[in-house]
């Protein structure tokens, strides 16, 4: 019926509204997407109303025309005031009246009247006080509040792109009522875009998008779909437009940009498109092997969702339909135990390591939200990926941490450093059936560094034994560790206990002393005390990792012997097992 226009628009896709004038959307060319061939309500308004500037119109005019959209019949002068005064500012400003009405709608559209005098100044007070609020979540070069809601937010009745802080109810809880939905694409090739001046957007930049569509097609596609509000990275997110411009892009995408996770981490109805913005729906293989496909990019990792709709359906069949909803993107949404950082990582490295990027910088911060982390770093496009790493696993939860550093020395028991590198991270092996399970919380020694590119200080209150000393042992073709407690200097006669040497991994020497702390339930590293400091007033040991201890990968007959001998050698007054802090 929508590709034929067997029927009249008013019989296709129709939404209800207030009771005034209705209106038919009917985007050209044709488009084969299903819902992209026409819109009908009382709600959206076409072009041609939305682009009149609202200085053409007397007041007498505007109010006539409010009233003719709204289905209202409101008098000049009603019981509660005259709103010639706000009527009037309404027309010394700049605004068109699709911006006027975008903002007016936001009450529901029948208490309009109430709302028309200070309008103007009401919406500027608005705008201040959200970038006082953006200025705040700055907080020494760090993102403080990971979870604000998005700067922008196209209205897709009036097609204008609007503050948010305007048209949210709640911005303490913008995410509650599902007032918003996100949208999420993959970008075609650059060859393949056209960059769209449009009033829109206030023209504010060109606005990317697909040359085989339009965004008339895309809007009236997410108003069958049901949508009212949409955040669309094109028009909500600044894009690169005029030299001029670039100071104010790069400064708001050092936050816009690290929290995007935010918007698709709250189950709101989500539209995506898999073959490009507004692009017809292709399952086929030959369509999912392209590195441009949403399955194959790195920032689409954190915008799977199972709050979905998918895009661009035709109403065709297609091969391999079935096989795709049920098998390549069930495989791209987080599992259900998607709850701690370890679950994060493993679904991180799985879907990141084989997919594409613009840059590699982009790859760091889409795991922002998918590692939990209670902070952001800014984003900086001139940090090299590596540097961005290391300041991002500064801003994870400190018991988060602490289990990243206890799974980077399963993976890379050799390795001296306490937490990976970005390319350790994408080297990871999974561990599906082992729980990592921290001795305590790993924290930042310093929190001023968190906005700063240095790789961060860490310390950890933990239980420790020493002084000791490793030797290796070849005895009998077998090759393992004897562990000496050492007293006054000087090394008891008898080992502790031996561990078979693939249990144990570093490079020692047996005339270095070593303590050896544990950090977790089966985890233990070997470390070399180098100075010490402060921390909460009280003195710490500074140390360096030079191996570690993994019981959990030993047999119990030598877990049981290890522990039976920390037991039996806790109690005596030169081999105790202490709690204290340490600092990595």
């Amino acid at each position: 019926m929508a590709t034929s226009y067997a029927n009249s628009a008013q019989e296709l896709f129709r939404t209800s509204g207030t009771s005034g004038a209705s209106f038919t959307l009917r985007p050209e060319p044709r488009s084969i997407v299903t819902f992209q061939a026409a819109h009908c309500s009382s709600l959206a308004i076409p072009d041609f109303l939305a682009d009149m500037p609202c200085d053409s119109f007397t007041p007498e005019e505007l109010l006539d025309l409010l009233n003719d959209v709204f289905g209202t019949s409101h008098a000049m002068v009603m019981d509660d005031g005259d709103m010639r005064p706000g009527l009037r500012s309404v027309i010394r400003s700049s605004w068109d009246f699709g911006c006027l009405y975008g903002i007016l709608r936001t009450t529901d559209g029948k208490f309009w009247d109430k709302y028309i005098t200070g309008v103007t100044r009401r919406a500027e007070d608005s705008r201040r006080k959200d970038e006082v609020r953006r200025r705040a979540a700055m907080r020494g070069g760090y993102i403080a509040e990971p979870h604000l809601p998005p700067r922008r937010l196209w209205d897709l009745c009036s097609n204008r792109v609007l503050p948010a802080c305007v048209l949210l109810f709640d911005l303490q809880n913008p995410y509650q009522e599902q007032y918003f939905w996100p949208v999420s694409h993959s970008w075609v090739a650059t060859e393949d875009l056209a960059y769209v001046y449009t009033p829109i957007n206030g023209r504010q930049w060109p606005v990317p998008i697909p040359a085989a569509t339009t965004l008339e097609h895309v809007r009236v596609e997410l108003l069958n779909l049901g949508a009212r509000y949409v955040w669309l990275d094109v028009l909500c997110l600044r894009q690169r437009g005029e030299p001029s411009d670039e100071e104010k892009r790069v400064e708001e995408w050092k936050l816009d940009v690290p929290t995007i996770g935010s918007i698709f981490a709250h189950d709101l109805p989500c539209v995506t498109y898999f073959n490009g913005l507004g692009l017809p729906f292709d399952p086929s293989l030959e369509s999912m092997s392209s590195e441009r496909h949403w399955l194959n990019r790195v920032w689409t990792v954190q915008e799977a969702t199972r709050n979905w709709l998918p895009g661009g359906l035709t109403g065709l069949e297609a091969e391999n339909a079935a096989a795709f909803f049920r098998q390549y993107y069930a495989q791209a949404i987080p599992p259900s135990d998607f709850r701690d950082v370890i679950s994060g990582w493993n679904y991180a490295v799985v879907a990141l390591r084989e997919r594409h990027c613009t840059t590699e910088l982009d790859r760091v911060h889409s795991l922002a939200y998918i590692l939990k982390c209670t902070t952001l770093p800014v984003y900086d496009e001139r940090m090299p990926p590596e540097v961005a790493w290391a300041m991002l696993l500064k801003h994870l939860h400190p018991y988060s941490r602490a289990k990243v550093a206890i799974y980077h020395m399963e993976h890379f028991p050799e390795d001296d450093a306490l937490l990976p590198s970005l390319s350790d991270f994408m080297r990871c092996e999974m561990h599906h059936n082992h729980h990592v399970y921290p001795d305590s919380a790993l924290h930042l020694l310093n929190s001023s560094s968190l906005g700063t590119p240095e790789p961060g200080r860490y310390y950890q209150e933990v239980s420790a034994m020493g002084p000791v000393s490793l030797a290796r042992v070849e005895q009998d073709g077998d090759s393992f560790f004897e562990l000496y407690f050492l007293s006054g200097g000087r090394r008891l006669e008898q080992p502790l206990c031996r561990l078979q040497d693939q249990k144990v991994a570093g490079s020692f020497s047996s005339n270095t002393t070593y303590h050896i702390l544990k950090v977790g339930v089966s985890s233990w590293i070997i470390a070399e005390v180098v100075g010490s400091c402060l921390v909460n007033g009280e003195t710490a040991s500074e140390v360096q990792k030079r191996g570690c201890i993994l019981l959990w990968l030993a047999p119990e007959r030598i877990l049981s012997h290890l522990s039976r001998q920390i037991v039996v050698h806790s109690s005596k007054r030169d081999v105790v097992l202490e709690r204290s802090s340490w600092i990595f």
